[in-house]
């Protein structure tokens, strides 16, 4: 949320609210994210409950001090955000997020170097205490996104504690090259998603409503059609207790004030939309509700 102002997220928050959204997670972290003391008085404003997050960002914008910290000083740190407060005050974090950009984590690189100690770090935690770390991965292939859960769980992460975000980019392929030159890839691709949530981990369907597009790495922009096709499948195949949704809202232009949908899409398209196709109340909670209460709680 760092790129919106407290008026814009008010605003936001109460659309929220008032189509009966109750909590969200926001996965800012601390070298991006708001005071905590006016993130807890905008929850207080709007009834909605915000849970922050502690854990490192991209290695392209990750300050110096965090990239020269070993693993003890950033289990350290973490767990002074999760159990102490977060700059001093008594607003805790509630959950670990890391964001991955490297493809090669087992490599030299500075990319795979800093997510490495990341995740060792969050594993270490996670294993203790039962924190859930979220992972924002992006257009992995499968290949590394298979030595990314090996490395994870390696550490001593447990998968049940453990959220894939942007899992939209691995049930279809995102390059407008193969997509224009190949047409018949525009199918969805489910079976990696089944061999990961068969491990324990869960999977996130995170940009419902987005409007942009990577157009530098050639990216196609998301669609929600796409994600919510995936997840109508898994829910008859019976992973709904593997599943989780979001709006990733970070950008302006997703903003309903700017002309986007909001993190009210949730609530006005996603659930509806599975409902009118037969997903049952059960399900739509479990995946609403359950989940996320079940990951969020230590």
């Amino acid at each position: 949320m760092f790129e919106l102002g407290e008026q814009l997220l008010l605003a936001e928050l109460r659309d929220f609210a008032k189509v009966g959204g109750r909590s969200i997670l926001d996965v800012t972290v601390p070298h991006e994210r708001g005071n905590p003391e006016t993130i807890r008085e905008m929850s207080e404003q709007t009834g909605v409950n915000i849970v922050m997050s502690t854990g490192l960002n991209s290695t392209d914008i990750l300050p110096k001090r965090y990239k020269n910290m070993d693993v003890p000083e950033l289990i350290k740190f973490m767990e002074g955000d999760l159990f102490e407060g977060i700059d001093d005050t008594d607003v805790k974090a509630g959950q670990i997020k890391l964001l991955v950009d490297a493809p090669d984590i087992g490599g030299e690189g500075a990319g795979g170097e800093y997510f490495r100690k990341g995740l060792e770090a969050a594993a270490n935690i996670s294993k203790n205490s039962g924190v859930s770390v979220t992972i924002h991965v992006y257009m992995f292939s499968d290949t590394d996104y298979r030595e990314l859960l090996s490395t994870a769980k390696r550490f001593g992460a447990p998968p049940e504690r453990v959220v894939l975000a942007h899992f939209q980019t691995s049930i279809r392929e995102m390059r407008v090259e193969k997509l224009l030159k190949q047409p018949e890839s525009f199918a969805l691709m489910l079976d990696f998603g089944r061999e990961v949530m068969d491990q324990g981990f869960t999977i996130s369907f995170d940009t419902f409503g987005a409007l942009w597009a990577d157009t530098q790495l050639g990216a196609a922009a998301d669609y929600d059609i796409y994600p919510l096709a995936a997840m109508y499948q898994y829910i008859q195949e019976g992973y709904a207790d593997r599943i989780v949704i979001g709006t990733d809202l970070w950008t302006r232009i997703s903003t309903r004030r700017y002309g986007g949908y909001g993190m009210i899409r949730l609530l006005n398209f996603v659930v509806p939309t599975l409902r009118k196709y037969g997903v049952s109340q059960e399900h739509i909670d479990q995946i609403t509700v359950h989940n996320p209460a079940r990951l969020l709680a230590v």
